[in-house]
């Protein structure tokens, strides 16, 4: 089964999987909360952003792109 959800939603999934609130993923962030909250609403995040909020989340971040001949992109 494949869901397709926003940077928001794997986030805050995330974090309810972990019993982690946004503020305390802020702060490991080293951001506001403000802050983590509006890239969120945007949902702008690099690729290593990405990376370092899965790991905080005890998640694996995983770029993944499949051209329609089966090539995948990282």
């Amino acid at each position: 089964m494949i869901f397709i959800l926003s940077i928001k939603d794997k986030v805050l999934l995330a974090c309810k999987a972990n019993d982690m609130t946004l503020t305390e993923l802020a702060m490991k962030l080293g951001v506001t909360q403000p802050t983590l909250s509006n890239r969120l609403k945007t949902g702008k995040f690099t690729q290593d952003e990405l990376s370092n909020i899965a790991k905080i989340l005890n998640s694996e971040y995983q770029p993944l792109w499949i051209l329609p001949d089966g090539t995948k992109l990282l």
